[in-house]
């Protein structure tokens, strides 16, 4: 489908059915999300922020709706209860990968139920979750109407898909506060994960000496370079978690490219590697290690250099598994009727590599499956998504439960002083 040929929401400045006043249906308005075109790049997220901050604002519910980039925007809305008590966090982002070369059998932004399905981009990644979190928030003020301990915050942030950069904005301009527990509406089939992997993106640009084909010796080939910078990654130890609960780390090289001619010898060529490490793993160490291969293949073929450039570095996730937040989870499940899992891990990462610089404990959560991330033909169970949102505003009531001791939190006015 071309761009030209998806739904325009330009201002989203008129209601649709899905929108009326009072309290709109979820389903309908998980619709209205999808066909709202939020690809990444560029993103336009702010028609779909604006959307949800339309919804929070007919629920009475104090919203801080910023502009970052042309387009792109993040929200922040939330709950102040009577009583001092923890910060809870519900975080989701806006944005969608795009949607690939192959072709769908359903349109992408169509939002089609079909035997219990929702097909379309960012129905399972994650405006899926990402809506659940939303209802739940509106349920449980609706329940508690401020007569609870603590906060509750909804955070929708742009540009995940391409690197956290909302979630970055939101916590360089200090959008977000500090916080005790976050949960992260990444599609988990609606069971908990409490770690995740980092990743490090690197670029590896590679200078030699032009010359002609006929005459190779003549100059420096940034393949060779390449290739041989290759075969140095295919023997670096990658790092294994003792423990077990999370696969090793990772080394793949997503993209390559050198060459303009078929009788030339290039003298310009790059590589991207793609690592993803585990928790407690140090960046600054492998980067280290990579330049210093760097330098042995420049030293040993006089004339060449190769440049090592991050691209992205986000570190790994993880959450005691006795944490308080999951066993709010854990009771989450079993109002609807389900025995929560062990907490699992994931090889992705997610906006919480940047947000838990000032927080705790964080939790993976929702509905979906992670197999349907990115893929042609994506979709959400539409009984997993209704489920999520009664999860959801189960285990926010039993993590700010006022009967808890330990509900103590960090007040808002002594986080703010650290």
């Amino acid at each position: 489908m071309r761009r030209a040929d998806r739904p325009q929401f330009a201002a989203a400045d008129e209601p649709t059915a899905a929108m009326a006043p009072g309290p709109p249906d979820p389903i309908a308005f998980l619709q209205e999300a999808v066909r709202c075109d939020t690809v990444n790049p560029p993103g336009n997220e702010a028609v779909l922020a604006r959307m949800l901050c339309r919804v929070l604002d007919q629920a009475g519910i104090k919203t801080d709706l910023r502009l970052c980039r042309d387009g792109q925007a993040n929200l922040v809305a939330t709950l102040q209860g009577n009583r001092p008590g923890r910060r809870l966090v519900l975080s989701g982002h806006l944005d969608t990968v795009p949607l690939g070369e192959s072709e769908w059998t359903h349109d992408p932004f169509s939002a089609t139920i079909i035997d219990g399905r929702m097909y379309g981009r960012g129905t399972a990644d994650m405006k899926g979750g990402l809506l659940a979190l939303l209802f739940a928030f509106l349920a449980f003020n609706i329940r508690n109407q401020g007569d609870f301990a603590g906060e509750v915050v909804f955070a929708a942030s742009f540009a995940e898909e391409t690197g956290s950069h909302g979630a970055r904005q939101m916590v360089d301009d200090g959008h977000l506060p500090p916080f005790d527990a976050m949960i992260v509406a990444e599609p988990s089939s609606n069971q908990p994960i409490n770690a995740h992997k980092g990743v490090l993106w690197v670029q590896v640009d590679a200078t030699g000496r032009t010359a002609h084909s006929s005459a190779p010796s003549e100059g420096v080939n940034v393949i060779d370079l390449l290739d041989r910078f290759r075969g140095d990654l295919g023997r670096l130890p990658l790092a294994t978690d003792p423990n077990g609960h999370m696969t090793p780390a990772t080394m793949a090289v997503t993209r390559i490219g050198a060459g303009k001619g078929n009788n030339v010898i290039p003298d310009k060529g790059f590589m991207v590697v793609d690592f993803r490490t585990l928790p407690g793993q140090d960046h600054g160490a492998l980067l280290g290690r990579l330049n210093a291969m760097a330098r042995n293949i420049a030293d040993a073929r006089q004339g060449g250099t190769l440049t090592i450039t991050p691209l992205l570095d986000l570190p790994a996730v993880e959450t005691a598994a006795d944490a308080a937040i999951l066993d709010a989870v854990r009771q989450g499940l079993a109002a609807v009727g389900r025995n929560g899992a062990p907490p699992g891990s994931a090889n992705y990462f997610t906006d919480a590599s940047v947000f838990q610089e000032i927080g705790q404990d964080i939790v993976i959560l929702g509905p979906g499956r992670a197999d349907q991330a990115h893929q042609t033909d994506e979709f959400i169970e539409i009984a997993e998504y209704l489920a999520a949102i009664d999860i959801y505003t189960a285990a926010i009531g039993a993590y700010l439960n006022t009967n808890d001791p330990d509900n103590r939190g960090t007040q808002p006015a002594e986080r703010e002083k650290q």
